[in-house]
């Protein structure tokens, strides 16, 4: 990839970050002062529609929402009560700002005159809420802060409440927003700290960690990326919580950014997956902004034939009316082909992306477009063509430069003027007040500040300290659950029974003594095992053995086992987590193999990767679709869940992705029957 592809790379980042607020919060931004609208309701009737409508905001269901806010607007209209008229089509006007902005306005501009007409103060503040957000989207960043503004101005003259709270954080989140997509970080942080702090003071929970998720994208753009992480895991910790999958595939979404910058390719990769599957559980996510990132991240590392994939999709998902993301995708995919040499192809996405960035009057985005566009046609052979590009390029860029630098002249001459004017007011309050009194003021401030200060390293200190318990209480609760879980007791009762049996049929004595030795070494094995962190591929390869065998003598002849690939490789190069196999063995012996008509095998193969290790364990047995099918089971089993837990633990102790495939062989092959189960293990 050349130097300008990947600095083509590094804007977008910023940009696709963008993208991904403007599209999450339509409602937590918009719903602040639903609930007054209330008051005015005459009828029970129009009372239960104002409740139904409030109760569907939050929830992400539109159509609902939609259909109780447009019988509510007729109801209004029979009864002539303005203020249920201007609330219920404000409510349509903003589920409607996304999907459908021309016939939002038509909705809005009736909720704000009739608002006007009656002098409803909360009604048009929710409108130029609305159209400041709406405004935000369509790149308008001033406008956007004027009706912020206005709105705000409307909602401070109201009395104290805590609903006027709640919309007092919708609203500091908004201009938030707005600087935000300015890319003014310093004021976007200002606002959100604003909200989250409010957030705090009112226990908002949901609203607190909305805002935490935004902060944590500030800090991203601003390379803070500690900052960034730590507040996202608390996010993803409280989204995982309460179920909520948008705000966990948004969270993951920015942690894979930060992967992503730190080089982690795998990791990177893996978080983006994670979201995309989430996406497929919940129609309110944006799919096109998780596979643009997966295509922009593939792009970086020269995974052409697999980003043009993902750009395609990209392509396929996204609203023909949102003209910003189209030109953001048309320029990587002019950068991918510029990168794989399909010059006239590039050409034409880039003449794509420039007209699109001509329409939405971005000059910044313009300059970037015209040096790939150089860069083209000079890798094309058409040096004349890139030069003039090249001159239009350098042209906008000096343009840039210049703006640039009239803007910091008069933030500069505003600096000035406000140190001057609080020199002069601090001279004069020296002057007001004796030396004396001074001293002592100064001297009980520097006294007040180091007690706070102290008081603050004591309360961190307590706070980490209370986070490490808690993380090593719940580290050591994960290895509890796993020691219990690991052999199944009904295994080790008939294991016994199966060797006395062996010895009051006076069987072959030493088979008998065998056995006994290796259930002795099984249950010692299990003990010491789980309580190590990891163990050599070797010991796991042994105590699996053991554990086979074990089952032999209980089942007979009724199945096989192989375990292959031990001689390609040298078993004590490799660390594995203790007892990882034998849960998948056992579902196959149990499960795997009930009621199976065929001679069964359990196929065991290890396989060297990049990063560490495969384990495959496979059965012949009737496949675990069908297995779920059989007991009713429609969830994950026991096992399942603990080793995903499990891998999660490994991949944080090795910093690199460890992944759990489960495959029905059917799949593959109807022909065939079978699971096949892929540890993926990176080393330590």
């Amino acid at each position: 990839m050349s130097v300008y592809s990947h600095r083509i790379s590094q804007n977008i980042t910023g940009l696709a970050l963008l993208r991904k607020y403007c599209f999450k919060l339509i409602f937590l931004i918009v719903v602040p002062f639903a609930i007054s609208g209330q008051e005015s309701a005459t009828t029970p009737e129009l009372a239960r529609l104002h409740s139904r409508v409030n109760g569907f905001l939050n929830s992400g269901n539109i159509d609902s929402l939609q259909l109780y806010a447009s019988q509510g607007k007729r109801l209004a209209m029979l009864e002539n009560n303005q203020k249920e008229l201007a609330y219920h089509n404000y409510i349509l006007g903003a589920s409607l700002q996304t999907k459908a902005p021309e016939i939002a306005m038509l909705y809005l501009d009736t909720a704000l005159a009739i608002s006007k007409q009656i002098s409803y103060g909360p009604g048009q503040m929710l409108v130029y809420d609305v159209r400041g957000n709406m405004l935000r989207k369509s790149g308008f960043y001033d406008s956007a802060l004027f009706y912020s503004e206005q709105s705000r101005a409307i909602l401070n003259r109201l009395p104290d409440s805590k609903r006027k709270n709640t919309a007092l954080c919708a609203s500091y989140s908004t201009a938030g927003l707005i600087y935000l997509s300015k890319g003014d970080y310093p004021k976007a942080l200002e606002y959100l700290n604003q909200a989250h702090a409010l957030a705090l003071q009112e226990d908002f929970t949901a609203r607190l960690h909305y805002y935490k998720e935004n902060i944590a994208g500030i800090y991203m753009q601003l390379k803070r990326y500690d900052e960034a992480a730590t507040y996202l895991d608390e996010v993803l910790t409280y989204a995982y919580g309460i179920g909520n999958t948008s705000l966990q595939a948004t969270s993951l979404l920015t942690l894979g950014q930060i992967a992503a910058q730190h080089s982690q390719y795998l990791v990177s990769l893996g978080y983006y997956h994670q979201a995309l599957d989430l996406s497929g559980k919940n129609k309110g996510i944006e799919r096109f902004d998780i596979v643009f990132e997966i295509a922009r991240l593939q792009s970086r590392h020269d995974e052409l034939d697999s980003a043009r994939y993902y750009l395609d999709l990209a392509r396929s998902l996204t609203p023909w009316e949102n003209h910003k993301f189209r030109g953001d995708l048309l320029t990587l995919s002019a950068e991918n082909y510029l990168a794989s040499g399909q010059h006239s192809l590039a050409l034409k996405d880039a003449r794509k992306a420039l007209s699109l960035a001509s329409v939405d009057e971005s000059l910044q985005k313009q300059s970037l477009i015209l040096k790939l566009m150089s860069d083209i046609f000079f890798a094309s052979g058409v040096p004349l063509k890139g030069h003039l590009y090249y001159l239009q390029y350098d042209q906008i860029k000096d343009s840039l430069y210049s703006l640039q630098n009239l803007n910091k002249l008069s933030e500069l001459e505003l600096e000035f003027e406000t140190a001057l004017k609080n020199e002069q007011i601090d001279n004069l309050g020296k002057l007001a007040a004796s030396q004396e009194a001074e001293l002592s003021r100064k001297n009980g401030l520097i006294a007040l500040s180091l007690l706070v200060f102290l008081l603050l390293i004591v309360l961190v200190y307590f706070i980490y300290r209370q986070r490490a318990i808690k993380a090593k209480s719940n580290e050591l609760m994960a290895r509890q659950r796993l020691a219990n879980a690991q052999m199944n007791p009904h295994f080790l009762f008939n294991s016994l029974s199966a060797i006395q049996e062996l010895v009051l049929e006076n069987k072959d004595v030493i088979q008998t003594s065998d056995f006994l030795a290796k259930f002795s070494k099984l249950t010692r094995q299990m003990l010491n095992y789980t309580d190590s962190e990891s163990i050599y591929l070797s010991q796991e390869i042994e105590f699996l053995t053991n554990y086979l065998d074990l089952q032999k003598l209980r089942f007979g002849d009724k199945f096989s086992y192989e375990i292959y690939g031990t001689s390609d490789l040298e078993v004590d190069d490799f660390f594995v987590p203790p007892l990882i196999t034998q849960p998948f063995a056992e579902n196959a012996l149990e499960h795997g193999f009930h009621k199976s008509g065929g001679p069964n095998k359990l196929m065991i193969r290890i396989l060297k990767n990049k990063n560490g290790v495969s384990i495959e364990i496979e059965d012949n047995g009737i496949g675990i679709d069908s297995t779920l099918k059989l007991h009713n089971k429609e969830h994950e089993s026991k096992a399942i869940t603990l080793t995903q837990g499990r891998l999660r633990f490994w991949q944080r102790k090795t910093g690199k992705l460890a992944r759990l495939d489960i495959l029905d062989l059917s799949k593959l092959d109807p022909s065939t029957s079978g699971t096949r189960v892929t540890l993926n293990l990176p080393n330590i």
